[in-house]
């Protein structure tokens, strides 16, 4: 392979960054320094018959480096540019690769990303035939299958191993190989129809365990909520030991850099926020923890509200109301999940507590506006006690709870709420006269169109179970025809036991608690069969680095799907697709 002269560094712009180009791969000035920060671009691609590649990086305040390499002399891909940190060690940078034929551009391609403090990182530019002659607009690039598509704000790249990735043109996820390829390299191989994502695809996965990298004391969370721009994990116990340590994420960094990730004990401003289950966040402007226990084994109603305006550790931006001693609400505490309607959060019991409680979230302050509704003694639930839910979700004009566990054990009570008046329009359904099995499940998620699937826990005290059950939106609650029920653990023993899902656009994640054979992520693609094997696709974080242990909850960005950490063990987040997609964050479902 004909090779280039290592050019000389030059020093950028204000950004401090430093460039150095080498042609065949190779680049010996990359990862010689444990503590460089740098970032290795790849340019590479199956493009033909072209006579010199442009390669072009921009920093905040200018040129970094403009390069052109001339591939009529016997040159050939890939090309690959060092670029280290000067002054500025978290510079973003923008690089533009470019084919040409005689004077005109023939491919191009345009990639967005930042440096890494103390790290090497690849990114791999793809400039593949299938592009040949596409002009794109503005803020879009072209991709590997020749279509336009936006410019990701920021990739998150991966760490460079000393060898150059291979391209992504015309491969397949199983050809693509795992040589550390880029956010370009690889990952588009793995691209399904709409932008999506091949679960299946290990480069698509990353860990970071807060414990190790961040602080020893972040263990044990229980839900997560996302704001717009801020990921919140909701602080459950660790140990036996309930604690208050809400950790945040800002997705718009990197996501394994300690620097992105930031404490706060809420439990400092009131000792008694100890112990959630679940987060919520309305209208990404308000974010409540779910009290559960504390200490763990007793019923806690302290509900926790951050206002997401102000700074994350002022004391003044917490709020707190504790509810078991709050007139307007009896409510003996022990809840689980959140689901948010237009003007409410509501919060479910999961605990043999009967009421719902419920705030209206237009009040200023949150010690007014609640109310509680009392489930077992209002609803006609047959020979069963409407009690005992953990999650829910919200889809359409109607409230829908979770049935997990009424003190005697897993139950199948299903109940809906129409909005129009806390006493007006519930409905409950047993589930068991259908299936003896659809009992004891552990939140809801909504497709956004249609459905609901009830996320499947325990259907007996210690028996896990995989029975995914389905209800029709469009249906009767009532009606056996709305319900349908898939048992996963048929497909694949190791499927059962989940808490929490997530919903990113097309596929419906359910998030793995259960951890004695694997910690395995089971996904259903919506535009399949139901019932069909083929529907479905599972990924056993426990292979991942850093040891994935169950998780409790999850959440979604509009482009990465995250895992919470019920207890030991890495947060971890799925690239679930090509580009983020907007989030209606004014409701949902919280787990």
């Amino acid at each position: 392979m004909a090779r280039l002269r290592r050019g000389p560094y030059e020093r950028g712009a204000r950004l401090g960054l430093l460039a150095a180009l080498s042609i065949g791969g190779a680049l010996a000035s990359a990862s010689s320094c444990s503590s460089v920060t740098e970032v290795v671009v790849v340019v590479d691609g199956d493009v033909t018959d072209v006579d010199t590649i442009a390669l072009r990086v921009e920093g905040v305040s200018g040129v970094v480096a403009d390069r052109r390499v001339d591939f009529r002399d016997g040159a050939a891909l890939p090309l690959t540019l060092g670029v280290q940190a000067g002054t500025d060690e978290r510079g973003p940078f923008v690089v533009r690769a470019e084919a040409w034929r005689g004077d005109d551009v023939v491919v191009s391609r345009v990639a967005r990303s930042r440096l890494v403090p103390g790290e090497s990182r690849v990114l791999v530019v793809s400039l593949c035939r299938a592009c040949d002659g596409t002009e794109c607009a503005a803020a879009t690039t072209c991709a590997p299958d020749g279509a336009c598509e936006a410019v990701a704000s920021e990739l998150d790249l991966p760490r460079w191993t000393g060898s150059a990735p291979r391209h992504a043109c015309g491969a397949s996820a199983a050809d693509a190989g795992d040589g550390g390829g880029g956010e370009d390299a690889g990952l588009e191989a793995s691209v399904l129809p709409g932008g999506y994502h091949e679960l299946t695809d290990a480069r698509l996965w990353s860990t970071v365990d807060l414990s190790k990298t961040v602080d020893p004391s972040l263990k044990g969370y229980v839900g997560a909520a996302f704001d717009g721009r801020y990921l919140y994990l909701s602080p459950w116990a660790y140990g036996g030991a309930a604690h208050g340590n809400v950790a945040r994420f800002d997705t718009t960094l990197p996501f394994e850099n300690e620097a992105s990730w930031t404490s706060f004990d809420v439990s400092s401003v009131d000792p008694r926020a100890k112990g959630f289950a679940g987060a919520a966040v309305f209208d990404k402007k308000l974010l409540y923890l779910v009290p559960f226990q504390n200490p763990v084994g007793t019923p806690s109603g302290l509900v926790a509200r951050f206002d997401t305006n102000q700074a994350f550790g002022a004391a003044s931006a917490w709020s707190f109301i504790a509810l078991t001693a709050n007139a307007t609400t009896p409510d003996t505490g022990g809840h689980g999940g959140a689901v948010l309607s237009k003007s409410h959060v509501w919060l479910p019991s999961r605990t043999t507590a009967r009421s719902i409680a419920l705030h209206d979230v237009r009040q200023p302050a949150l010690d007014a506006g609640w109310e509680a509704y009392d489930t077992q003694t209002k609803l006609d639930a047959g020979a069963g006690k409407a009690t005992g839910y953990y999650g829910g979700a919200f889809a359409g004009d109607k409230l829908y709870f979770a049935p997990f566990d009424d003190g005697a054990g897993p139950h199948g009570i299903a109940i809906r709420h129409g909005i129009g008046g806390l006493e007006l329009n519930w409905s409950a359904f047993d589930l068991t006269t259908l299936s003896l099995a659809w009992r004891g499940f552990a939140g809801i998620v909504f497709d956004g169109k249609r459905y609901l699937y009830y996320v499947p826990y325990e259907n007996a005290r210690g028996v896990r179970h995989g029975n995914v059950v389905r209800f029709d939106t469009l249906g009767g609650f009532a009606d056996p025809a709305s319900w349908r029920g898939v048992d996963v653990s048929a497909f694949d023993a190791r499927l059962k036991g989940f808490i929490g899902g997530v919903f990113d656009g097309r596929f419906v994640y359910f998030v793995p608690f259960d951890d004695t054979a694997g910690v395995v992520v089971t996904r259903y693609d919506t535009l399949g069969d139901f019932a069909a094997a083929s529907s479905w696709t599972t990924f056993d974080a426990r292979t991942l680095p850093g040891g994935a242990q169950r998780f409790n909850g999850g959440a979604f960005d509009g482009k990465y799907v995250y895992f919470v950490p019920y207890a030991d063990g890495p947060v971890v987040r799925f690239d679930a697709r090509d580009t983020p997609v907007p989030l209606n964050t004014a409701n949902g479902s919280f787990l």
